[in-house]
């Protein structure tokens, strides 16, 4: 089962996908992290988002690797060397979405999702247009939202307790800005799939989302599962009417009785 969630920046989305893979014993990858391995990747060798040219290079001389920590939670190395703390610097956080929204970039990315889904078939995949783009046809998606300011808060927060001096403010404008880039980018920009179920974690506390979450994986599970036995139950049906029907035929149409005189014996 592939599980996509979706959502604004700083909805929780790492957050509880993590906690929710725990939950259910599915693999968590956080899609997020590729974009923002390449962009601190391309910001340490000073090339900005604009030289194209140079980020295509990059791309061919750099190695990222997601991996799992001892509590679940994703681990990125980028070139062999563990920069999963560095992913969360005001520079990145500033910077991504530019590099994101490269064509080159996007389908980078794209490779090493798709080869990740092939790896762990128990996956949910966390990240922007992971539901419209790299995998529309989800088992299911799931769209989390939440207001700006509470999201600003949250991030200052957690800013803080990986040891950062934040300004709310500050975090604020990088969060403005990112919302406004991420919904009128050209290529896949960030929208909420038809299909995808919307959820507010705007006044609901982790444990509060994460409960509403296993709800609609078990809901989403129990719906499958109807499905699956009716659909057993029409083919078995199917198979039953045409075993009556050839039951029902005659082996031969012949209706003269043969005798060895007939053959000339």
């Amino acid at each position: 089962m592939i599980i996509a969630i979706d959502g604004v920046s700083g909805a929780g989305k790492s957050t509880m996908s993590n906690q929710l893979a725990k939950t259910l014993g599915f693999q968590f990858v956080s899609t997020g992290m590729f974009y923002r391995a390449i962009s601190l990747n391309a910001i340490e060798l000073g090339i900005s988002p604009t030289e194209e040219d140079r980020v295509s290079d990059m791309l061919q001389n750099i190695s990222v690797r997601i991996g799992k920590n001892y509590d679940g939670s994703n681990i990125c190395f980028v070139n062999g060397y563990d920069v999963t703390s560095q992913l969360i610097d005001p520079q990145v956080n500033f910077h991504v979405s530019e590099y994101a929204q490269l064509p080159k970039v996007r389908k980078f990315v794209r490779n090493l999702q798709h080869t990740q889904s092939t790896l762990a078939p128990n996956s949910i995949f966390e990240g922007r247009d992971i539901g419209s783009v790299v995998f529309p046809d989800a088992d299911l998606k799931i769209y989390l939202t939440c207001a700006l300011e509470v999201r600003a808060q949250r991030r200052t927060e957690q800013l803080k307790e990986k040891g950062k001096q934040p300004v709310y403010k500050d975090v604020l404008q990088n969060l403005t800005k990112r919302d406004f880039e991420d919904r009128h980018r050209k290529l896949s920009p960030l929208v909420v799939c038809e299909d995808a179920i919307v959820v507010d974690t705007t006044n609901l506390t982790q444990d509060e989302t994460l409960q509403k979450l296993c709800q609609i994986v078990e809901a989403k599970q129990t719906y499958e599962k109807i499905c699956s036995r009716q659909l057993c139950l029409a083919k078995n049906s199917e198979l039953k009417i045409e075993t009556k029907k050839f039951q029902e035929k005659p082996m031969c149409k012949c209706t003269k009785v043969y005798t060895a005189k007939d053959f000339g014996l």
